[in-house]
């Protein structure tokens, strides 16, 4: 049975590359979870482009060490690259997209 479906905006995206954050800017993302059967999610860019992640499997839930619970699901983006996508229930930490150890992105609200 699948999830519900429901949508979360965000305004702030940060990279990550090769060990250093670069420092959090302003942006446009909607990001639209469990929008079909499978739970796959579509990502609403800033860019005005849409693109849709396969949701292979759920990885992980748990919680951080400060109490933040967050889910763990591996995607496939529309090239077939594999990644993996926490998502925490505190918007304001938001999602990341893990390309390696080396890249990724977060998504999160302003407080």
């Amino acid at each position: 049975m699948a999830q519900d479906r429901f949508r979360v905006d965000y305004d702030l995206v940060a990279k990550y590359e090769y060990g250093s954050w670069e420092g959090w800017e302003e942006d446009d993302d909607t990001v639209v979870f469990n929008s079909n059967d499978n739970g796959d999610i579509i990502h609403y860019k800033a860019s005005g482009k849409k693109e849709t992640y396969r949701k292979v499997v759920k990885k992980d839930e748990g919680y951080t060490d400060s109490g933040k619970h967050y889910q763990i699901i591996a995607i496939l983006d529309e090239d077939g690259m594999k990644m993996l996508l926490p998502y925490f229930d505190d918007s304001t930490i938001g999602i990341k997209l893990i390309l390696s150890s080396d890249f990724m992105i977060q998504f999160a609200k302003k407080e």
